[in-house]
């Protein structure tokens, strides 16, 4: 029963994971905001959130039950230095394998088309970060040392973060983003889930006014999406 119930949580993690970075990319085309700010904030403050929760709720969870607090820490301390490590080797192997694997079937090309200063960045701030992390749990549990690490890294992120929602966005149309999924919903009605649109070039041309369904999704159906995948 466990190995089901691991494999059916698993699915739904993918899942939810899909429908949040479609509806996600919709959401930062909405609001004009820069690659960076959606790909390495947004998007990453979701799909990062069960590595997130497995910390926390070991952290918080013997607080809350009174069981011994001490496999529960160390629990945590493992899955906060060690999920960037599966991120950064595994997470990077199956990237890697998948773009191969779906170029040799003809379905992409293998270059991937990633935008280098905002990985540069994320990188770095990575390399900062997880350095005081790891620096942190060797030294003595020295309250006042461990407040100050936690401060400089929020720190660090509130930093990073405007950085990334101070850049300019790139050039780019909502062409270039996959349909959203919601809208495939056969109990949505295609006039509630897109903008209607006028066609400038059509009525000067032609004398026509009449507004027309346009392809990009209303707000409302992105924010649905959305929510529904957290």
């Amino acid at each position: 029963m466990d190995v089901v119930l691991l494999v059916v949580a698993l699915g739904v993690i993918l899942g939810s994971a899909e429908l949040f970075t479609n509806g996600i990319e919709w959401f930062g085309h909405k609001l004009d905001l820069a690659e960076g700010a959606v790909g390495s904030v947004l998007a990453a403050v979701a799909t990062a959130m069960p590595e997130t929760l497995i910390p926390t709720i070991a952290i918080v969870g013997p607080a809350l039950s009174g069981r011994d607090p001490q496999a529960s820490h160390e629990i945590g301390v493992g899955a906060i230095l060690g999920a960037p490590f599966m991120l950064s080797t595994v997470a990077m192997f199956v990237t890697g394998a998948a773009v191969l694997a779906f170029a040799r079937r003809g379905r992409r090309a293998e270059a991937m088309d990633v935008s280098t200063p905002v990985l540069a960045r994320d990188v770095g701030f990575f390399v900062v970060g997880y350095t005081v992390a790891i620096g942190t749990a060797f030294l003595p549990a020295v309250a006042w040392i461990r407040w100050s690490a936690a401060a400089l890294l929020l720190g660090m992120y509130l930093y990073y973060v405007r950085l990334h929602f101070a850049d300019d966005r790139e050039e780019g149309d909502a062409s270039d983003l996959n349909r959203l999924h919601a809208t495939r919903l056969p109990g949505i009605r295609r006039r509630s889930a897109l903008e209607v649109q006028f066609l400038p070039d059509v009525a000067e041309d032609e004398g026509d006014t009449t507004p027309r369904l346009g392809h990009e999704p209303r707000m409302r159906i992105v924010v649905g999406q959305v929510l529904a995948a957290m």
